[in-house]
């Protein structure tokens, strides 16, 4: 098949992928973490920041600019007036938020994956 290829013989192009020997799937890697803390947002504000994004050896990637906001259950953002003095006000009540990520820079781009931990 690369013979043929490299004799113009053959439009690799046209072959699908399952039979094309030299292709191979886009796999995920991970390429590091940032750490987005939450705590403004028991006290329904936002959140916005530009967090480093560091790899297993911990050295930087590049920057995730991330802004959460907490938002009513059809995604309109809260206004001032939701604003709690005690996280302890929400305990049991329905609480839904956006998170938007922008701007990567470097060589970051990707899925953002949400972990938490209860």
């Amino acid at each position: 098949m690369y013979q043929e290829w490299l004799d113009g013989d053959r439009d690799l192009s046209l072959i699908p992928k399952e039979e094309d020997p030299f292709w191979e799937p886009v796999e995920d890697a991970l390429i590091g973490t940032a750490n987005i803390f939450l705590q403004s947002l028991g006290y329904v504000l936002d959140f916005d920041d530009a967090l480093t994004i560091t790899d297993l050896k911990g050295n930087d990637q590049g920057v995730l600019n991330v802004h959460i906001a907490p938002c009513s259950e059809n995604g309109r953002p809260l206004g001032e007036e939701h604003y709690v003095d005690e996280p302890k006000e929400l305990v049991g009540l329905p609480y839904h938020f956006k998170v938007c990520c922008n701007k990567q820079s470097q060589r970051v781009v990707g899925e953002l994956v949400i972990l938490g931990s209860g």
